[in-house]
């Protein structure tokens, strides 16, 4: 009687191992052990199977398969054991688990011809602690660099790990169950922050403190010039997003040709002037120069002491290019456009075409449209007699 249960109980295992799906082989039977926890998921978890009946073929590959769903397979979590020759394997699981979940595992086992999976086990769990940083490295990067992350209790295909600049996540992360890599996030604003891992509702206790590195200036184009120029400077560390300059205590734009050249232009001052230039990032400020010649920028005058009334006039000017500057002239409340521009002077259309009245003298302001502030400002006022 005894035999006779021994053969029912043997042939119904190799009825359950032996899979069409799974091209399993009659010749062995595997048999998955109740997963051994010690008293918590949180205090470790060991998988173990037994060949129960072995083949004439060589084992190349052993392990678990596990996961949320019943009948793991190699599209869940595979964990493989190198083989040793013996009818026992086991392994101790170190990834990460959710909280108040049933997870589903099967033993394996793969020959030359064959895949055989054992039995399937079931266990609760209860969750896993938390993620353990143990390095960061680099601890010193830009935005836009790759960091890595080592310690423990992470997720092992890395899709479930949120990685924290502070309160700024991490919009790209992959990795292992014990390494991490992430993008530092462009929108991080501070010099200093926290890195923090966060994994199924639990964040890491022990927070590793990440630095954004300090700008550095080396050279400067030139020290001297008038609006707008461009100014370039060069050395290392600089974001066009989170960096600004500061010329003379006036806001200017600026903009980055890579991490090590910073281009700004100089905003309108008029009047000749020196001043200190500061690069603004983060919450540091670091001088460019204490000592940039601001060229003085004025209309000299138009052409003739008096203009007849069909005249074109031509006005001159110090240190205005006005090829690159647009210059708006009003006579007498009314606007004209400059139908010719030359380095250092421009010409408008006869001020009273089109008149009905022609007074002895005409009233003629000259204004800079300032692209940085957005405003006009008026740099020059002249009554000029009619004749």
């Amino acid at each position: 009687m005894r035999k006779y249960l021994f053969c029912f109980g043997l042939g119904l295992m190799l009825f359950n191992a032996c899979e069409e799906k799974d091209q399993a082989s009659d010749l062995m039977v595997l048999s998955t052990h109740e997963v051994e926890i010690n008293g918590s998921t949180e205090n470790g978890i060991q998988f173990s199977a037994s060949i129960l009946l072995e083949s004439g073929e060589a084992v190349v590959e052993q392990g678990f398969a596990y996961g949320l769903m019943a009948e793991p397979d190699f599209q869940d979590v595979v964990l493989k054991v190198p083989p040793t020759g013996k009818r026992q394997f086991k392994i101790v699981l170190e990834d990460a688990l959710r909280s108040d979940t049933t997870y589903y595992v099967r033993s394996f086992v793969r020959t030359e011809k064959f895949l055989i999976y054992g039995n399937e086990v079931s266990f609760y769990s209860n969750g896993t602690a938390p993620p353990l940083i143990e390095t960061i490295e680099p601890e010193m990067a830009l935005w836009g660099d790759t960091i890595q992350i080592t310690g423990q209790n992470f997720d092992r295909s890395g899709k479930q790990n949120t990685i924290w600049f502070g309160e700024f996540k991490s919009t790209k992360t992959w990795g292992s169950c014990d390494t991490l890599f992430a993008i530092v996030p462009d929108e991080l604003n501070r010099k200093r922050s926290d890195i923090s891992v966060k994994l199924y509702g639990k964040a890491s206790e022990n927070k590793k403190v990440f630095e954004i590195p300090s700008p550095i200036v080396t050279k400067v184009s030139h020290t001297n010039g008038q609006f707008p120029d461009t100014i370039i400077i060069s050395g290392n560390h600089f974001s066009e997003k989170h960096g600004s300059v500061e010329f003379g205590g006036r806001a200017s734009r600026s903009f980055t040709s890579g991490r090590d050249s910073l281009m700004f232009i100089v905003p309108f001052i008029g009047e000749e002037e020196r001043v200190s230039v500061h690069l603004k990032q983060l919450d540091e400020k670091v001088l460019i120069t204490d000592e940039f010649r601001y060229n003085e920028q004025k209309i000299l005058g138009v052409s003739g002491l008096s203009i007849y009334v069909m005249d074109p006039i031509t006005i001159y000017a110090q240190n205005i290019d006005f090829r690159r500057v647009d210059l708006m002239v009003d006579i007498d409340n009314v606007s004209y456009v400059n139908s010719q521009v030359w380095q250092d002077s421009l010409r408008i259309e006869p001020p009273y075409y089109g008149h009905e009245y022609v007074g002895a003298e005409f009233s003629m302001t000259c204004q800079i449209y300032n692209f940085i502030s957005g405003e006009f400002q008026t740099i020059h006022q002249q009554t000029i007699p009619h004749r």
